[in-house]
């Protein structure tokens, strides 16, 4: 009788502890990737690449309908910093100045008497000629300019948003789950330059546009590991599915793209 007595006792601890997972979850861990910049005029284009280093967070909703099969929901928040940007490409150095006119008046010509005046009375002052100069703004030039100063450029990376993921356990115990899963994140993706800021140049430069934020489309897979009840493993990827969002944007005279190409994580999730 004792014997059967602890018996049942194990068996209901066990089977207290492997519970369905499901509730409210949250969980952050360490993230690591590649950044891109590219800068693009006309046909032609200097690009390089720095590591991304930062950490993430979620928090949401996972629930198993079935014993081998889940679901996540959730908001997100992701933080990077950049290393300083080092251009790799040996022509870069020949990118033109930020800004270029053409069409301004080379002397201030001189005043002349105009015909049929009576030579000792006031000369009517001249009327200036309309100048009307072309000019144009070099995003290319504007970065390589600051990249040869003294300050790298280190952007500054934030994304944040929804999203969802299904979960697929190969392996489903009482004491452990192991499986993968995969899903959508949709987010805005903001990115702050450090040194040198940013803030004033589209004051600085007239014509320029600049675009801190876009929207981005991210593809996330992983695996999960899952011991006893509440504690949860993940180590993924994010891929993130825009490329061309225009950081900097000159009407007539180049573009300036800033994008994270990835990031691979590792995250602990706690499940209440």
């Amino acid at each position: 009788m004792h014997a059967f007595f602890r018996y049942s006792l194990a068996v209901l601890s066990l089977g207290t502890l492997g519970a369905a997972p499901n509730g409210i979850f949250i969980e952050g861990g360490y993230q690591q990737g590649k950044a891109q910049v590219r800068m693009q005029k006309g046909g032609n284009e200097v690009t390089t690449t720095t590591p991304l280093r930062g950490f993430g967070l979620q928090i949401g909703y996972q629930a198993y309908p079935i014993k081998y099969i889940g679901f996540k929901v959730y908001g997100f928040f992701d933080y990077a910093h950049t290393d300083g940007i080092e251009f790799p490409n040996p022509n870069a150095n020949s990118v033109s100045s930020p800004v270029s006119c053409t069409g301004l008046p080379t002397g201030v010509p001189g005043i002349q008497v105009p015909p049929g005046v009576p030579p000792g009375l006031p000369v009517p002052p001249a009327i200036p000629p309309v100048i009307k100069p072309q000019c144009k703004i070099n995003v290319m030039g504007i970065l390589q300019q600051i990249a040869g100063s003294k300050k790298p450029v280190q952007p500054n990376m934030l994304t944040y948003g929804g999203g969802g993921d299904i979960v697929i356990n190969i392996i489903n115990s009482q004491v452990m789950a192991l499986g993968v899963f995969g899903g959508v994140q949709l987010a805005g993706n903001s990115w702050i330059l450090a040194t040198p800021d940013f803030k004033d140049v589209t004051l600085t430069y007239a014509g320029l546009d600049k675009q801190a934020t876009a929207f981005q489309l991210l593809l996330n897979v992983g695996g999960r590991l899952r011991l006893l009840k509440h504690s949860s493993i993940e180590a993924g990827i994010k891929f993130p599915m825009f490329k061309n969002n225009p950081f900097l944007q000159s009407k007539n005279d180049g573009t300036l793209y800033i994008r994270r190409m990835y990031s691979w994580y590792i995250n602990y999730a706690f499940t209440f």
